[in-house]
């Protein structure tokens, strides 16, 4: 095996960000946007039946239309609030699951670089001589041994 440490460095790096992006260390984000969409879920919930209540006390001439236009409002935008807790969370999990799959792949040819670096003969036989000493600096043309079958 020839050494390469910034091929070994660049394995142990893909390996780190594989570990950081993989999509079980990152649930917490996804349980934040989650329970964010709950509440919001709720408040939701709590608006429509304020709105509801306002509409029916309109009808029958309590109350202003102040108070109907901000019940309004109040449920208009925890809708919209909520629409977008959904398109964040899906947005977040597409995102999560690119960065997941892009630091596998890093971590795939960072693994394929490092193997580069492992000598092996074509042929089932003998090392007869070695031409470098450990230490050596050597080439991608650099003869490093023969190798022959002893028949």
């Amino acid at each position: 095996v020839i050494t390469n440490d910034q091929a070994s460095l660049q394995r142990e790096g893909a390996d780190i960000a594989y570990q950081r992006a993989a999509l079980e260390n990152n649930r917490e984000k996804l349980d934040e946007i989650k329970f964010s969409m709950d509440q919001a879920r709720l408040k939701k919930q709590i608006d429509s039946t304020m709105y509801i209540r306002q509409q029916a006390l309109w009808s029958q001439n309590i109350g202003s239309k102040a108070e109907l236009e901000t019940r309004q409002l109040a449920y208009e935008s925890s809708v919209a609030n909520l629409k977008s807790l959904q398109e964040r969370l899906a947005d977040l999990q597409k995102n999560l699951a690119f960065q997941e799959k892009q630091a596998k792949t890093n971590l795939r040819i960072s693994g394929t670089n490092l193997s580069e670096f492992e000598v092996r003969s074509e042929i089932d036989g003998k090392v007869y001589r070695v031409f470098r000493e450990g230490g050596e600096l050597v080439g991608p043309s650099t003869p490093l041994a023969v190798v022959g079958d002893a028949s």
